[in-house]
């Protein structure tokens, strides 16, 4: 008998329809109507392309450690998952148990717990051909939170193909920068100084700092897959080009980055293209595409859906 009173919902207190009540008829219809678009055993049965490992043990232990006071798991993990979703790409999350078989790539930041159970279930697919991302304060401690005695990254070593020699918080009053791929990108929060094996690739390495010169970003090839490990916190640049590379190497049909508040979405045999933006947008869409809900105009706050893969869609230039 509080102030929830008067919450509106999909009827008045008279029992009268409300607006919440004509909103969810309409939203209602549109679900019958993609419903008859959709392949239901499809829709069923899709997963995404790309897995991203997340686990509530390695979330509290570091909110437990953080070690430095910018250092966020979630906002790690997200740094991450908003790098694929602005190519388009279709992610899972998942449980560090869940099989992995199925996916093109394996994403898994900061896997701070980890055992030797843990690690062989990424080798096995790495040495099937997947390609997974590693990133920095993995392997530090086992499943109990106590220190492994081997170097970070512990039981990851042999997938990683170095070790950790140093670490350091980096603040964000001083400039990071990392030379990847003939490119400067800017990191911050955490940096890793690597050493790695003679036959791992350095990818990246730290521009300026006490970390001068080291190597920050590594590839270790394994069976018919390989590992990428990411010493530092990536800015969305950064993780935009680390994810790029990743998903080329899987051949993942992707899009471009798209702005920040645009998403496409497949689901089955349909893609949704949401604009959570205040203004409206164009898609650039192949003439002979079907749009089942909406069209190539997208209104603020709105979604349009079409039979069109996301590789198929861009936002036109002036929309952004």
């Amino acid at each position: 008998m509080g102030q929830e009173q008067y919450h509106s919902g999909l009827l008045r207190q008279d029992g009268e329809p409300d607006a919440g009540y004509h909103d969810a008829v309409e939203a209602a219809a549109d679900l019958d109507r993609l419903a008859a678009a959709t392949d239901d055993d499809k829709a069923d049965a899709a997963t995404g392309d790309v897995a991203l490992l997340h686990d509530y043990d390695n979330l509290w232990a570091l909110d437990k450690e953080p070690n430095t006071p910018e250092f966020d798991y979630w906002q790690h993990l997200e740094t991450y998952y908003a790098a694929l979703r602005r190519r388009s790409v279709t992610v899972d999350v998942v449980s560090p148990t869940t099989p992995l078989a199925d996916y093109e790539a394996v994403v898994a930041p900061t896997l701070y717990l980890t055992d030797d159970e843990r690690a062989e279930t990424l080798e096995s697919y790495v040495d099937g051909g997947g390609e997974l991302l590693l990133t920095m304060r993995s392997g530090v401690k086992d499943p109990y939170n106590k220190l492994h005695d081997a170097p970070q990254p512990g039981p990851l070593r042999s997938l990683v193909g170095a070790t950790v020699d140093q670490h350091e918080s980096v603040p964000e009053s001083l400039a990071n920068t990392v030379d990847y791929a003939g490119r400067q990108f800017d990191s911050h929060v955490w940096n890793e100084w690597l050493v790695s094996d003679d036959d791992t690739d350095v990818l990246g390495r730290y521009d300026d700092g006490p970390a001068d010169g080291t190597a920050a970003v590594v590839r270790s090839e394994r069976g018919t897959g390989s590992t990428t490990y990411v010493g530092t916190w990536p800015k969305p640049a950064f993780a935009d080009a680390l994810v790029g590379d990743l998903l080329d190497r899987t051949g993942v049909e992707t899009t471009d980055p798209l702005p920040d508040h645009v998403r496409f979405t497949r689901r089955g045999d349909l893609t949704w293209v949401a604009n959570f933006g205040g203004e409206a947008l164009t898609v650039d869409a192949p003439a002979d595409v079907t749009w089942e809900l909406g069209g190539e105009t997208v209104g603020a706050c709105d979604v349009s859906v079409t039979d069109a893969a996301p590789s198929a869609l861009s936002i036109r230039e002036e929309s952004r």
